[in-house]
């Protein structure tokens, strides 16, 4: 008997690992400039798992980037043949060195499987230079991404990179200071 269990257990776990769900984050490009806007589009397929609540907020370096705003499309959970009935929105928060990417519910505690793909989109402004990590934030209440079969989902990075003018200030700079040093130099 014990090892019966044992082989349900195991083929339930199998079924569930091999349900392959999927959560991307991408960005619409990889390198940036300072003062653009980083738009990263979300899109989540559950594979048949059922849920009553899914969250996402994406955490980010508060000095290289600042929330925009965040947009989702609700799930709809089937409604008899022909009919879908559409999740309930939770509030999108923005904040310093975070933004919620999707928030919505059934409004209830029963679980329930959705017939399409969880689309979002996150948009940032860029602050500063560097490399912007973009992670998921795994720890509830913020988070709820075991409806994708996940307790964590891959991240992306992205490069923000001076604007071209504060770079041609700087090498103006550096020209003239080399120049000036030369006429100091040269007593003519």
């Amino acid at each position: 008997m014990p090892r019966f269990m044992l082989a349900i257990v195991t083929s339930l776990l199998a079924a569930h690992i091999a349900s392959a769900a999927t959560l991307t984050m991408t960005p619409d490009k990889g390198v940036y400039q300072v003062d653009e806007l980083i738009v990263i589009s979300i899109f989540g397929d559950a594979e048949g798992a059922e849920d009553n609540v899914v969250r996402g907020r994406i955490l980010f370096d508060p000095d290289l980037a600042e929330s925009v705003e965040s947009s989702q499309e609700l799930l709809t959970s089937p409604n008899g043949p022909n009919a879908s009935t559409p999740w309930l929105p939770g509030t999108l928060e923005l904040g310093e060195g975070f933004a919620d990417a999707f928030f919505q519910g059934v409004g209830g505690p029963n679980l329930f499987p959705v017939d399409n793909t969880l689309s979002a989109s996150v948009t940032l402004r860029a602050t500063a230079p560097g490399t912007l990590d973009l992670t998921w934030q795994t720890a509830p209440p913020q988070s709820k991404l075991l409806f994708f079969a996940i307790g964590s989902a891959p991240g992306t990075s992205v490069q923000i990179v001076p604007e071209p003018s504060t770079a041609a200030l700087f090498a103006l700079g550096i020209a003239l200071m080399s120049w000036r040093r030369t006429l100091k130099l040269d007593p003519q």
